[in-house]
């Protein structure tokens, strides 16, 4: 009873934090202008944005499967497309719920134990992560100069802080450089005693799963395939980003860089323990805008329609998908003994 209050209590709060991030983006915006911006956004491209989600949606499900028949389980793509679905619509309720749920969904309809279908989870999202750093990576090194400026505005400035050392690349990455040696060096000097550490033991156990599951990837059967859906996730996640701009007259000018921008703060915006990213979102893209020359209510009209579209597609992907998931059959012998 205590834990079911308590975890009631923290997704209430983190969904009154997300609904005040939300009152704090548009406490300035009259709503009758809101809806007026609305009313001239080009929806064929809002549409051509979704498509390409769908896309990504279908490369992760395909790659999932191909993960899940890698440890002898095949419960097709479309299965795995509902799954995901409805893990999606779960996380707009509980932040976090979702990778559980689209297990527990595969575990209805096809049996596949949950640890398991969650070790492959683990294994795709060690991957991601990978790619994600490399993306990353890559925007600071192709907008050094606008995100240096993006995050002395959003974190230093506001805190009181100089922000002096974001004056060069070498600023920042030598100090990191040496703060990761020193960390390596105290990690390595006092090994026996962090050993013993219920929080060290922790984070070794959560960096050796995403170890083991980059190298449960060499039991994919084909891994060309493999990197071929993974690929194409991630351009497809780019595209439904940066097609929105066109959406928008006074974003229609930006280029695949500022896309390429959108993406990497917007993907921080989500990672916020909030409901869906809800609220984060809208501030972090909207402030990233402005460095490309939008106005704040431009900012806020663009990242609005684009979270709202991807909203409503988890939300009716979602329902459908349980919908569809609660008449299914669970497939008999779907886990299939791979050859010793």
């Amino acid at each position: 009873m205590k834990l079911t209050v308590v975890s009631f209590l923290k997704y209430t709060a983190s969904l009154a934090v997300a609904f005040l991030l939300l009152w704090y983006v548009f406490k300035d915006i009259p709503l009758a202008e809101v809806m007026e911006d609305f009313k001239k956004v080009k929806y064929e491209w809002v549409i051509l944005s979704l498509c390409f989600s769908l896309v990504s949606l279908y490369s992760r499900a395909a790659r999932w499967n191909m993960m899940l028949k890698s440890i002898g389980y095949n419960p097709g793509p479309w299965r795995g497309m509902a799954a995901l679905l409805t893990g999606y619509l779960a996380n707009l309720v509980i932040p976090r719920m979702g990778e559980v749920t689209r297990c527990g969904v595969l575990q209805k309809t096809n049996r596949i134990p949950l640890a398991q279908g969650f070790g492959t989870v683990i294994a795709e999202r060690a991957l991601d992560l990978l790619c994600l750093l490399f993306l990353l990576l890559l925007t600071l090194l192709l907008e050094f100069a606008r995100l240096k400026l993006f995050f002395y505005e959003q974190f230093f400035a506001k805190f009181g802080g100089s922000g002096a050392f974001l004056t060069d690349r070498l600023h920042i990455v030598i100090p990191i450089v040496f703060v990761l040696l020193g960390l390596l060096f105290l990690v390595w000097y006092k090994r026996e005693k962090l050993a013993k550490n219920a929080l060290v033991l922790k984070i070794f156990n959560l960096f050796k799963a995403v170890k083991d599951g980059i190298l449960s990837i060499r039991n994919v059967e084909n891994k060309p395939l493999y990197y071929f859906h993974t690929l194409n996730i991630w351009v497809n996640y780019f595209l439904m980003t940066w097609v929105v701009v066109f959406a928008i007259d006074e974003t229609s000018g930006l280029g695949p860089i500022a896309g390429l921008t959108i993406l990497m703060v917007g993907g921080l915006g989500m990672s916020a323990p909030v409901q869906g990213g809800i609220g984060a979102f809208h501030i972090l893209v909207s402030a990233a805008l402005v460095l490309y020359g939008i106005s704040d209510r431009g900012g806020i009209t663009f990242a609005t329609v684009l979270h709202t579209s991807q909203a409503m597609l988890f939300i009716f992907g979602g329902f459908i998908s349980l919908i569809i998931v609660s008449f299914l059959k669970t497939i008999p012998g779907s886990h299939e003994q791979k050859p010793q």
